[in-house]
């Protein structure tokens, strides 16, 4: 089990109430980028039938698994294959940017390399190619999500839930 996670995020957890095991039955890799947060949650669980990833607005605490209203994305391979070339897209920017050192880590984490291996494997199969992973590093969301709005016909409405903590540009 391995575990990627913001270092900010990484040390208030530390102090949680309850928390015993970090890095002992599972490996924790803190990360900094140099501006903002890292701050995807993503699980890749891998097993006899294959993989499957998670991807969830619940923080890695009791809270965000437990007791908050959050949301969570199943994603199978034959159901979702583009979603898992997205996310060993994303696998690969992370480890690309702790090479060049836009996101400190203390070395390339080894977990990068078997998620991706996962996910590029599992990205491979056949199946509906219209769910997508995005994300950040391919550009802002917002161009993003417009691009595949495009691609579908367009769009005469979009809804986001999402709490709001930003001004007003």
């Amino acid at each position: 089990i391995g575990i990627l996670t913001d270092i900010v995020g990484y040390q208030t957890s530390l102090a949680e109430a309850g928390v015993s095991d970090v890095g002992r039955t599972y490996d924790v890799v803190p990360l900094k980028v140099a501006s903002g947060c890292f701050h995807p949650k993503i699980m890749i669980l891998d097993g006899p039938d294959g993989p499957r990833a998670t991807v969830g607005s619940g923080n890695l605490t009791f809270g965000g698994w437990g007791h908050n209203v959050e949301t969570v994305d199943l994603l199978v391979p034959g159901l979702a294959p583009a979603a898992f070339d997205d996310l060993a897209d994303l696998l690969e920017w992370i480890a690309l940017s702790v090479e060049d050192g836009t996101i400190t880590s203390s070395s390339r984490p080894s977990i990068i390399d078997a998620m991706m291996h996962t996910c590029r494997k599992a990205g491979r199969g056949a199946g509906d190619r219209r769910t997508r992973l995005l994300h950040t590093f391919e550009g802002p969301v917002i161009n993003q999500l417009a691009s595949q709005a495009d691609a579908l016909g367009g769009a005469t409405e979009v809804t986001v839930v999402s709490p709001y903590f930003g001004g007003a540009e």
